[in-house]
């Protein structure tokens, strides 16, 4: 399944593509930051995935509400976390419908 992930700390994003591939997944992660080509390269993200988790605790307000926004005008499921760690990351797959995740 192809993910992408709004919101988090930059230096995260190598561990938390790496829990992803470990479960059997390809996660695209994007800081939440929408200045600039921002929110056009979120589109992106939100256009390619099968699924967005979008990370409120670190994220901007308008990085976490254009995705919302997005994944529900494209019909791609979202799913709300607080913050952006490997056990957030692999509970979120785990919680749709139709997955199974490796510990």
């Amino acid at each position: 399944m192809r993910i992408g992930l709004i919101g988090g700390i930059e230096r995260s994003r190598n561990f938390l593509v790496q829990a992803a591939a470990s479960a059997g997944h390809s996660l695209e992660v994007h800081d939440g930051a929408v200045g600039g080509r921002g929110a056009e390269v979120l589109a992106g993200i939100v256009d390619r995935s099968d699924v967005v988790i979008i990370s409120v605790g670190i994220n901007s307000h308008g990085g976490a509400l254009i995705a919302k926004d997005l994944a529900k005008r494209s019909g791609r499921p979202s799913v709300i976390i607080r913050k952006p760690s490997k056990s957030a990351l692999l509970r979120a797959i785990r919680e749709l419908p139709n997955t199974s995740v490796a510990h």
